[in-house]
């Protein structure tokens, strides 16, 4: 048993070292609780505040704090959008 724990921890570590984050490339993003400006507002994030992409629906990005429109976010973390 603790054979198969271990090849599936195993497995799934490069999922887990592969995280994708990016950074508010806007003044200010408004980060909502569903991916619709019709949604709750939850956050005002500032510009360069990192945040760690953890899901996408269409334009919109699911963050750990929110939802945000793809716009809003610099592609990768630190760099301007070219």
């Amino acid at each position: 048993m603790p054979r198969i724990v271990f090849a599936v921890l195993a497995a799934l570590a490069p999922l887990a070292a592969s995280a994708e984050f990016r950074s508010i490339g806007e003044p200010a993003a408004i980060l909502y609780d569903a991916p619709s400006t019709r949604a709750n507002k939850l956050y005002v994030a500032s510009r360069n505040l990192p945040v760690e992409v953890i899901s996408t629906d269409g334009t919109w990005v699911k963050v750990r704090e929110g939802w945000s429109d793809d716009d809003r976010l610099l592609q990768q973390l630190g760099h301007e959008p070219t």
